[in-house]
């Protein structure tokens, strides 16, 4: 979060991360949110299909996820 008060970046209520998956148009995104998974995955689909109607997000079963107990949950993002 924006603190204008000192110009600087500061921590805010979670992180949405991503790495693209070499050689396929795919990208995992890792999200350590206070959210819940489907909160998560309909913000990434919505943001995806701005970029490629075709987006789809998937939640990633091999990643920890919140529904059990996890601190993040992993989504899979293609189009």
């Amino acid at each position: 979060m924006w603190d204008s008060r000192t110009r600087r970046m500061e921590e805010g209520i979670g992180h949405y991360g991503y790495e693209p998956v070499p050689g396929q148009r795919k990208i995992f995104s890792l999200c350590n949110t206070p959210y819940p998974c489907a909160f998560d995955q309909g913000l990434l689909t919505a943001m995806a299909q701005r970029y490629a109607s075709n987006a789809r997000v998937t939640h990633d079963s091999a990643s920890s996820c919140r529904k059990v107990r996890g601190d993040r949950c992993g989504y899979l993002i293609s189009w």
